[in-house]
């Protein structure tokens, strides 16, 4: 009696791939003399990928009259790559020059490992919890044009009480504390 196991998954996939074109002429004066005239005129594809990928498995064991352990560990994973390419018109009117100054390729990846333990207690006026979770993260960034990688990694900790008191069924004292720090 009172022991659970509760197991959450999800994924969510978002895609979208757009073309456009770019013409901009730019006139730039010296009070009211014409200097200098500059044409901008690009074809800008974009194609953008997000996958996350969440999972939480919690446990829960009586360890006393009232009294309940909880253990909970999760996975998540969040892939993403976003290409954005600008590409000049050609004398014979075809875009097909890259132009690196305006084009850009990143693959981005966040992968979270999280555990925690609590303890509850259900009274018939009493509730109460205590616990902490434990979470590492790892950032991963990769510049596709430029070859370069960008990596951060982070652990923080989630610890958490609460406290709840009954008056009658109507009247309750409710303290809360959530703390976290990297």
């Amino acid at each position: 009696i009172g022991r659970t196991f509760s197991l959450n998954l999800n994924e969510v996939y978002n895609g979208s791939t757009t073309d456009g074109f770019l013409y901009s002429l730019n006139s730039f004066y010296d009070k009211t003399v014409l200097t200098n005239q500059d044409t901008t005129d690009q074809e800008k594809k974009k194609d953008s990928r997000v996958n996350m990928f969440n999972s939480k498995a919690t446990w829960t064991e009586p360890v006393a009259k009232n009294v309940f352990a909880e253990f909970n560990a999760s996975y998540r994973l969040s892939t993403s790559d976003a290409e954005n390419l600008s590409y000049d018109r050609n004398l014979d009117g075809k875009y097909n020059l890259l132009n690196d100054t305006f084009s850009s390729h990143y693959n981005f990846d966040v992968t979270t490992l999280t555990g925690g333990l609590a303890f509850k207690y259900n009274g018939k006026k009493i509730t109460a919890g205590l616990g902490s979770d434990v979470s590492t993260t790892n950032f991963n960034q990769t510049d596709i044009f430029k070859d370069t990688v960008f990596e951060r990694n982070y652990t923080n900790f989630f610890p958490r009480a609460n406290f709840v008191y009954k008056f009658n069924q109507t009247s309750r004292l409710f303290l809360c504390t959530i703390a976290a720090r990297s």
